[in-house]
């Protein structure tokens, strides 16, 4: 009995890696490995809320891993990434999100703000682990409500770029305040 209890929790899925860690994580058996050549899907019901965040998530997904993503409306199939908004959830707040793995990946939260959270944990682990996301459950929200980042121009120039590319960099990191 022993025995076959610590193989049913040897098989469960560790918790991805990533910045800031995922509060909850309930792991399942087994990897989705997403293809290069894919579908976002948007639920029709957030389909206007949702559009610019799936647009985000595919060129950020051509940027970081020169894949080519799409956005698809219909019926969700096995290896699609899925965005969708839900009821609020006190303990989710704005800002967090469910990510569910399993034949897909599944991201929903209550607000467009916790869904392009969850784009930026679901672009951190793509990134790690080449392609393969661990099957499981995270629910994800911020344990601090302001996390920032504080740059001196005064001192050195910086472009445009600079800064826009810095940005970008501290979005991926779910840094929500970026004072100059």
């Amino acid at each position: 009995m022993f025995l076959a209890a610590s193989l049913w929790v040897a098989a469960q899925e560790p918790c991805p890696k990533v910045i800031p860690a995922i509060q909850q994580w309930e792991g399942g058996k087994g990897n989705l490995k997403l293809s290069p050549q894919g579908r976002v899907v948007i639920h029709p019901s957030a389909e206007a809320e949702l559009k610019h965040t799936a647009l985000l998530l595919v060129d950020d997904l051509k940027e970081l891993l020169g894949w080519n993503y799409s956005l698809y409306r219909g019926k969700p199939a096995k290896g699609d990434i899925v965005l969708s908004l839900s009821k609020p959830d006190a303990q989710l707040g704005t800002e967090g999100y469910v990510m569910s793995v399993g034949r897909q990946v599944s991201l929903s939260a209550s607000s467009v703000k916790g869904v392009f959270w969850g784009t930026r944990t679901l672009l951190q682990i793509l990134h790690q682990q080449n392609g393969v996301v661990p099957k499981g459950v995270a629910r994800d929200y911020p344990q601090f409500p302001n996390r920032g980042f504080m740059l001196d121009v005064a001192r050195k120039f910086f472009t445009l770029d600079y800064l826009k590319q810095t940005i970008k960099v501290l979005s991926f990191y779910k840094m929500n305040e970026f004072q100059i």
